[in-house]
Order: C-alpha cells, then sequence, then structure tokens
C-alpha cells in the first residue's frame, strides 16, 4: 500500500480525519498538494505555473486537476520521500478522475467520506 486516500466532497472531514491519524500516530503525515494560482489556503505547498511545468514534464505529477482557476497536484517526490522516511501518506481528494489516476500509480487504501446534507 502506498498510503491512504481520503475520499470525498468539500467539509466531509478529510482534514479532521487527517489530523486525529496524526494524533492517533505520527505516522499519518498529509501530503500536501502543490498548487499554482491564487495563494489562499493552508494545505498546500504554492509553486509557479512554470514550476508545475517543469515538475509535469519530468513525469513528477501522480494526479493534476484544475479547479477554482488553479492547477493541484500531487508530487510523486513527495510521496515517496514520505513513505521512505517511514511514513503513511494521507491524499485529499475530491473527484473521480483524479482518485483512478493516483491509484494507477500503485495500491492505496480508499477511503470514502460523506456527509448528507
Amino acid at each position: 500500500m502506498m498510503g491512504v486516500v481520503l475520499y470525498g466532497p468539500p467539509a466531509s472531514g478529510k482534514s479532521t480525519v487527517t489530523t486525529a491519524l496524526g494524533q492517533l500516530d505520527p505516522r499519518f503525515v498529509l501530503v500536501r498538494k502543490l498548487k499554482a494560482g491564487d495563494c489562499r489556503g493552508t494545505e498546500y505547498d504554492f509553486v509557479t505555473v512554470e514550476e508545475l511545468a517543469r515538475l509535469r514534464a519530468a513525469g513528477r505529477l501522480l494526479s493534476e486537476t484544475r479547479r477554482y482557476g488553479n492547477t493541484y497536484a500531487i508530487d510523486r517526490h513527495q510521496v515517496s520521500g514520505l513513505i521512505t522516511a517511514g511514513h503513511v501518506p494521507v491524499v485529499h481528494l475530491g473527484n473521480i478522475a483524479d482518485l483512478r489516476r493516483l491509484t494507477e500509480a500503485g495500491p492505496w487504501m480508499t477511503v470514502l467520506l460523506w456527509i448528507p446534507r
């Protein structure tokens, strides 16, 4: 297993569950997505469009999506580094296309989080 994917819509509890997992066992670590676009948010590593293009060309992006005028990506090297260091990477995703792209790269334990409106 490469790590854990918490899949669900916004406000379904992905960050809350990740915090709880980390408190139970510090090996669980959030994979900070790369974000090109506006610099809002606390769970991202902000990069330029050019830097993201270089990473894409080098084959380093496990997943990439465009939403809300921004581009979000998961860096293969960050995930590998966490695994090598003995951590369990935790990824937050909100759509099926990203989930499929990520799981093509290897086996992930996928957990659906859902909150009825």
